[in-house]
């Protein structure tokens, strides 16, 4: 039995201990904040409940197929729902659209705003279905070898999917040849946002989201994203993980260039013969590891592209709202400028930004108050750590104003509010630059370029 040191109690940290514990290892798992989950954390306030990163539940055939290699099943731990519609989509003060869980409205959809585009989406769709099917294939094997790659299945694999989505342009561009009308554009990239990019510097080879969400659906966990994060550790639990929470690493040390022990401040020392970094991987490379064992040193990460970070609200109010939607987006109307801006080297908060707008109450009436409401707004920002938080609160009182402008009065029925930044990435999560999600998947730092 080895021992393995897991550092970093989110969504990968404690399926990696549940794993190398069903392996046969003594698994302990680290985590510097008081709470598990890393980004996918849990804020309760006053009878609200609010998930603070991941909120849409999507390709939920990964999660199960994880849970089933323990024997178990989602349903085990939580229950879904699957959502209808997915999403509102709001282009401007007068028009809007839905995405539904039916393909045959979707068409119609899309037939309202460009002549042909109904029959042109069951075109792309099922292009993308092909797609989605070789990629679950793909994905259960290490990228980051070329001899990953060199076995016959695999090769021919590779070659159907890159047929399929050309992976030397971008997401919007290959978008482009299969719609023409500004909103069609926008409603099929902006996942890219997921990614950390914009769909201007993210591979097309990612479109495949696309069936993700009009093929596989939208779902939500009752009780909310946390239901995952109880899910997982009650899984490492079940197998003797040992769970260390409000515990900082410092430094590791070594013998003959193998990490032995883990240093946890004055406190603790862990030996080990296994450890599995999931927290931030460049605070790790530079701050944990020493010069000469580092494998990227603080010139290199300089150079990388990082990806968006955000602006988070947290608002519960005490009346509920009558055209709230589960999840709606707001697309700016100078979409491409809003991209670049998010990317400058001097980066500002964007007046008329995109953003996007999470109500789970409406879905999920167990995370408020009796008659209330809670909303999650999240405006995609640069990584950067230079705005202050005097600038944030004038920015947030700019937010609440275009929330208004749709959802209608709410300042005078706000009970909660809480302002999350930059600067909040960078001190619970030690996330480089502030970046809400590492860096960002352009061509050079995605498949076999993705740093490991």
């Amino acid at each position: 039995m080895k021992k393995a040191v897991i550092i970093g109690g989110g969504i990968s940290g404690l399926a990696t201990a549940a794993l190398l514990a069903q392996a046969g290892h003594h698994v302990t798992l680290i985590e510097k904040n008081a709470q598990l989950g890393g980004r996918a954390r849990v804020y309760k306030k006053k009878g609200y409940s609010f998930d603070m990163g991941p909120s849409w539940y999507m390709m939920p055939e990964v999660f199960d197929r994880f849970f089933a290699l323990f024997g178990k099943k989602t349903s085990d731990f939580y229950s879904l729902i699957k959502l209808n519609p997915h999403y509102k989509v709001v282009f401007n003060p007068k028009t809007h659209a839905y995405i539904y869980d039916d393909t045959q409205k979707n068409t119609e959809v899309f037939e309202g705003i460009e002549k042909n585009a109904g029959n042109t989406l069951k075109t792309y769709l099922a292009r993308m279905q092909k797609a989605y099917d070789i990629a679950l294939q793909l994905l259960y094997f290490d990228t980051s070898h070329i001899r990953s790659w060199l076995s016959a299945h695999k090769i021919f694999l590779a070659i159907r999917f890159f047929f399929l989505i050309p992976f030397w342009t971008n997401w919007y561009a290959f978008t482009q040849k299969y719609f023409t009308h500004p909103h069609l554009l926008k409603i099929l990239t902006f996942p890219a946002v997921f990614l950390g990019g914009s769909p201007y510097n993210t591979p097309a080879l990612y479109s495949l989201l696309t069936w993700a969400d009009f093929g596989r659906g939208i779902w939500y966990p009752k009780g909310g994203m946390t239901m995952i994060i109880r899910a997982l550790e009650n899984l490492a639990l079940s197998h003797n993980v040992t769970i260390l929470t409000s515990t900082k690493v410092t430094r590791v040390l070594y013998l003959n260039n193998a990490i032995t022990h883990v240093v946890c401040g004055k406190k603790k020392t862990l030996a080990c013969d296994i450890v599995v970094n999931t927290a931030d991987l460049q605070h790790f490379e530079t701050r944990i590891l020493d010069q000469a064992h580092q494998t990227y040193d603080a010139a290199y990460w300089k150079k990388k592209t990082k990806a968006i970070s955000a602006f988070i609200m947290f608002i519960g109010i005490k009346k509920r709202l009558k055209n709230a939607t589960h999840h709606t987006l707001f697309f700016a109307s100078d979409w491409q400028k809003n991209f670049a801006a998010l990317f400058k080297k001097t980066k500002k908060l964007y007046t008329n930004p995109s953003f996007y707008v999470a109500i789970a109450s409406a879905t999920d009436r167990s995370i408020v108050p009796k008659a209330h409401e809670q909303l999650f707004v999240l405006v995609p920002t640069g990584a950067q750590l230079s705005t202050s938080a005097e600038q944030y609160k004038k920015y947030s009182d700019h937010i609440l104003d275009l929330l208004e402008d749709h959802y209608g009065p709410i300042r005078d029925a706000i009970d909660v509010v809480r302002i999350y930044t930059p600067h909040s990435f960078a001190q619970d999560y030690n996330a480089y630059t502030g970046t809400a999600l590492g860096l960002a998947h352009t061509f050079l730092q995605s498949l076999f370029f993705v740093l490991h």
